[in-house]
């Protein structure tokens, strides 16, 4: 089955591969394209394909896709719902605007979404809009009820507790951990909730009113060092030409920084410094966040300073380069490579240091909110520095304090 085109006097529909966006995987989102007098408007189809499985002549994808099938049924759908549209609007005398053509179409897409066909939307949307890390969390929600359902998709309200706990069989079936287990009705219920807030699913008909996922046991043995055990790790004698002296940096900034994550770490350069100050915007929750930098911190950053060229727009750690690292894709990609060396870095480091614990970066992040609890510190206030979820109501109480209550705070690091 082929994806056609179609023009009614100046209007033209087309199904295009939209090559302006690159996807994480090297792909492009697949959109039907509606073009009149100069303007146009997209709408993407919820799938996304290599230049390798488009057939630019049939306007659809080609064999080489494995979602072959699916794909150019629902080009050829969408386009037989515009054309229908374009029929009513001219027996109406109604103008016929690409915008129109668009929302009519998004409005059906949504309403007949079953399960897949919306993830796969959520997915495309995320990679559009570069929220890589939701992107990848629900693609692999999506793969694995994919693997579960076979060949078939469900509508939302199949969705039920029935079906929730024959999918719970069949996940521990193949050894799945508590913990992602945990993790992945979470993203499947916020999935949920996204289809209802579209109007795909009732409120009625939500299942995890009874399906319970706080019976998933997820407690975790503390992954928090101790003060003197920081002070150990600050005393090893490192070489500063070993890789082991940037990772032990990148874990005591961490430490000091209100447990800034290896990311938002990465991304930090000189422009986020204000005097004795970091300020940035955290990359998980889009939340401003601003710190006091105390003095480890600030002597890690006067170690690379000298590699920074003087050019406050260049990274302040050695992670990116802005001349290599330029889009999102290259800088998710670099990111995670580096993540998995830096921990394989401090595992060296805790051996070296004597810790029984495993050194990750996480662990700094755990360390940080474990002294300053150590130290008498409010919990509401950790919670703040450290941009929690929780604690909501005392967060709003928080924001009263100002700066110099929680810069107080994070003196008792030292």
């Amino acid at each position: 089955m082929k994806g056609t085109s179609i023009t009614t006097e100046t209007t033209k529909i087309l199904p295009v591969l939209f090559k302006s966006k690159t996807l994480s995987d090297g792909s492009h989102p697949i959109l039907i394209r509606v073009y009149k007098q100069g303007k146009r408007k997209y709408h993407s189809v919820g799938y996304s394909a290599k230049p390798n499985q488009w057939d630019k002549k049939g306007n659809c994808v080609n064999s080489k896709h494995p979602d072959k099938d699916s794909i150019n049924l629902k080009i050829a759908s969408s386009i037989k719902d515009l054309n229908a549209e374009m029929t009513v609007l001219n027996l109406k005398n109604e103008t016929v605007t690409p915008q129109k053509l668009i929302n009519t179409l998004k409005a059906e897409a949504i309403q007949n979404q079953s399960v897949i066909q919306f993830i796969n939307q959520l997915v495309n949307d995320m990679n559009v809009s570069k929220h890589l890390g939701n992107a990848k969390a629900y693609k692999y929600v999506g793969n694995q009820l994919k693997r579960f359902l076979g060949a078939k998709d469900i509508e939302f309200t199949a969705l039920n507790f029935t079906f929730l706990s024959k999918y719970e069989v069949y996940l521990r079936s193949k050894n799945v951990s508590e913990n992602t287990l945990s993790i992945q009705f979470r993203t499947l219920r916020a999935i949920y909730n996204l289809a209802i807030k579209h109007k795909i699913v009732s409120k009625s008909d939500y299942p995890f009113e009874d399906f319970k996922i706080s019976k998933f046991n997820t407690d975790t043995k503390p992954r928090a060092i101790t003060k003197s055990e920081i002070k150990i790790i600050e005393a090893l004698n490192i070489s500063p030409e070993s890789f082991l002296f940037d990772a032990r940096n990148f874990f005591l900034f961490s430490f000091y920084g209100c447990g800034i994550n290896f990311v938002d770490m990465a991304r930090l350069k000189w422009t986020n410094i204000d005097g004795n100050r970091i300020d940035y915007v955290r990359s998980k929750t889009g939340k401003a966040i601003s710190f006091k930098l105390v003095e480890p911190s600030l002597d890690i950053i006067d170690y690379y300073h000298t590699f920074s060229g003087g050019l406050k727009t260049n990274y302040i750690f050695p992670v990116l380069n802005r001349e290599v690292h330029k889009t999102i894709q290259q800088q998710d990609w670099r990111e995670r490579k580096m993540l998995k060396r830096v921990n394989k870095a401090l595992k060296e480091i805790g051996e070296l240091a004597g810790l029984e614990k495993k050194l990750t970066t996480y662990v700094a992040r755990h360390s940080f909110a474990s002294v300053l609890k150590h130290e008498g510190v409010n919990v509401s206030i950790i919670s703040e520095l450290m941009d929690h979820s929780s604690e909501r109501t005392t967060r709003i109480y928080l924001t009263k304090l100002g700066e110099n209550k929680k810069d107080e705070a994070i003196g008792n690091l030292l």
